[in-house]
């Protein structure tokens, strides 16, 4: 699964309706009309062959990178400027679930991608 960043709000500042998610702050950037906001969940980060050989990154990137994380998966969420968000602090993020996109874990292709649907059908043929 996943979300871009743009798809999360500071609950305190989003409308209601929404439904929410916890997280702590782990480093956050003011860039004036916004602020990226980025953290982990507790859950292994998930990467497709095929974006793995896309980015020919070397041992000690992938190493410095697992250490970095913990083992975590690192996300980035997008929030107003009004927000009052600070590294380390708890955060109650607002999900846009409208925008969620599900991938098929064995082929990496968004579900739903003609080349995804092709390939189930031969599977289940």
């Amino acid at each position: 699964m996943g979300i871009r960043p743009s798809d999360f709000e500071d609950a305190a500042v989003a409308g209601r309706g929404q439904g929410t998610m916890a997280v702590t702050a782990g480093v956050t950037e003011e860039l004036g009309s916004e602020i990226n906001v980025i953290f982990t969940i507790d859950a292994p980060h998930v990467e497709h062959a095929s974006i793995a050989e896309a980015t020919e990154a070397s041992d000690d990137e992938d190493e410095a990178t697992a250490a970095l994380v913990g083992g975590k998966s690192l996300w980035t969420a997008r929030v107003s400027k009004e927000s009052r968000v600070k590294h380390g602090r708890p955060l109650e993020l607002a999900v846009d679930t409208r925008y969620l996109q599900f991938f098929d874990p064995a082929r990496g292709l968004s579900i739903g991608h003609p080349k995804a649907t092709t390939a189930l059908a031969e599977q289940l043929a």
